[in-house]
């Protein structure tokens, strides 16, 4: 059958059969909108990891990642570790959607500023959503079809796959999401790096490999291709845009304590670094192997993880192959289902169509919004075909709505001018440079994503200080959210300021609340669990790095 061998069809069926029973299997736990859309915020450390990583982890990233690492060499890493920079900064900002308590970051937008700000986050996270789930779904059907030689189409592999995890998403929601991504991300690992034994073993080992390639093809920047400073571009993309990526507040706020969703939030991603490196092997290997004409050069690079996996895998572990990208996307894209149905019923139809409805109203809303939105996501798989364009372009949305995200965190004089002119001037300004200069919105261009960002940092001050200032409780409102730590919300209200203080004494203090006033408030004991914990992680991707390098040295 799809000229699979046996051996790779029984893996595969398998592998979805473990998964649909392990989705519908969790499903009697959910009860109401908080267990549908958040899980009841009782995930433990286990759970808050393989959800980090396997939400954050998907076809299109080794499709993309191996791509680049095909078109440029070695440096192509940079493409999957753009946010490498960032992770130690996860481990301050995860505590940060915990004590925010909001459903959907379009919540939080709103109680910052106002009803018509929380309306135009919710319509932009849809957008972002179904772009992110049409290039995942994307890239897996260009790994599935290259790899089975076409036997597989590519639009059989992506309409199936949506219909598997919309049904366990449908009944078990973030609960289902949440423990699937747990089981799945042990197949993202092995995705990861299952076919580099296999094309060192076919090239004669690492040494051999590394003689294929040009001195070029092994440095980790390449003049006219991906240079430091567009490694720095998409460094600062990543800084603003991880705030107000939509998944982010039931993907990191749904751990029972603050230290579940650090550890996920980081180390989930961290993990996610270190199977980077295997998806850059794989590109170097089509390298070497067309260079040696065992392969015909590839006229897209985008085909190099199928390629290798046609070429390289035998019976069974193609198979694993086919079952790893599965996973890798139906992790994902059953956690973001999940997550269009909470933007649509809380942001949307709730406060615009039915305010005072029952929550078992709102639930079936949940479900069958998330159905159809899924559905309508589908379809920018044929009007965005580049994958990774797609991701940058998504990317910079999400830095666009991060502006006036981390500003309402930090900065109290930031409004709803400010806010509304920050991603209309910012978006306006990249559609606009993007159509005049290169006739479409469809390419990334790192120029046009720093001159769209400016503007929006521009805009967000001089429409904020030329404008009356927001509501004084809607400030004090968040700052009393973000000085309540996890750990002393369930004491009595009459406890919870004093409980507060002495927790904060104690290490739980968020730089992220207090930045603005840290010349008053600091002290290494007040902030102690964010600077400690960003610190090791800080090491870690130093190490990462002098890893790659020495990698790419050996």
């Amino acid at each position: 059958m799809f000229g699979l061998h046996p051996y790779d069809l029984a893996v595969i069926v398998g592998y979805l059969l473990v998964t649909a029973a392990i989705g519908l299997s969790v499903a009697r736990r959910v009860r109401d909108t908080n267990h549908y859309f958040m899980g009841n915020r009782s995930f433990g450390k286990l759970l808050m990891l393989g959800q980090s990583f396997g939400i954050g982890t998907h076809a299109d990233q080794p499709v993309g990642t191996a791509g680049k690492a095909y078109q440029w060499g070695f440096s192509g890493l940079w493409f999957g570790w753009k946010f490498i920079f960032c992770t130690p900064l996860y481990w301050i900002i995860a505590p940060v959607f915990r004590r925010l308590r909001c459903v959907t970051s379009a919540d939080y937008m709103e109680a910052r500023f106002g009803r018509g700000v929380g309306l135009l986050y919710g319509i932009y996270a849809l957008v972002f959503l179904m772009i992110n789930m049409s290039a995942m779904q994307n890239g897996a059907g260009k790994v599935v079809s290259q790899a089975t030689g076409g036997a597989i189409p590519h639009g059989v592999v992506v309409w199936s796959m949506t219909g598997i995890f919309i049904v366990y998403s449908l009944v078990g929601g973030r609960i289902s999401a949440a423990v699937t991504d747990f089981f799945q991300s042990f197949l993202i690992i092995v995705l990861s790096f299952i076919i580099v034994p296999f094309g060192l073993a076919k090239l004669g080992g690492f040494q051999a490999m590394k003689a294929s390639l040009t001195e070029a093809q092994l440095s980790l920047s390449v003049p006219g291709g991906l240079t430091l400073g567009l490694i720095a571009v998409l460094s600062l993309q990543s800084m603003f845009g991880i705030f107000a990526q939509p998944q982010q507040m039931a993907a990191v706020g749904t751990g029972k304590t603050e230290m579940n969703c650090r550890i996920g939030f980081t180390y989930g991603n961290m993990v996610k670094r270190i199977c980077t490196i295997g998806w850059v092997l794989v590109g170097l290997i089509v390298i070497a192997m067309a260079g040696r004409q065992m392969i015909p050069p590839l006229q897209d690079h985008e085909a190099a993880f199928g390629v290798a996996c046609q070429t390289l895998l035998g019976p069974g572990f193609l198979g694993l192959m086919v079952a790893s990208v599965l996973a890798t996307n139906m992790s994902t894209c059953s956690a973001m289902m999940v997550d269009l149905g909470a933007l649509f019923v809380q942001n949307v139809y709730k406060p615009y169509f039915r305010p005072a409805a029952p929550d078992a109203h709102y639930l079936a809303m949940g479900r069958v919004s998330g159905v159809i939105l899924t559905f309508g996501s589908m379809g920018l798989v044929y009007v965005l075909p580049n994958v990774l364009d797609a991701i940058l372009q998504s990317d910079s949305l999400a830095a666009f709505m991060g502006v006036p995200f981390i500003a309402g965190l930090v900065w109290k004089r930031a409004n709803r001018a400010g806010a509304l002119a920050a991603f209309v001037v910012g978006t306006g300004m990249n559609v606009g440079l993007s159509l005049y200069r290169h006739g479409n919105v469809a390419e990334w261009r790192q120029d046009i994503f720093l001159w769209s960002l400016a503007a929006s940092l521009v805009a967000l001050v001089v429409g904020s200080l030329l404008t009356a200032p927001e509501p004084e409780e809607h400030w004090t409102h968040l700052q009393a959210r973000l000085h309540l730590p996890a750990s002393v919300e369930d004491a009595p209200p009459a406890q919870r300021a004093e409980l507060a203080r002495v927790a904060e004494a104690r290490g739980e203090g968020l730089l992220l609340a207090d930045l603005f006033q840290l010349r008053r408030t600091f002290s290494f004991q007040r902030y102690r669990n964010d600077l400690v914990g960003a610190g090791v992680a800080a090491g870690i991707v130093a190490a990462l790095i002098a890893f790659a390098v020495a990698l790419a040295r050996a």
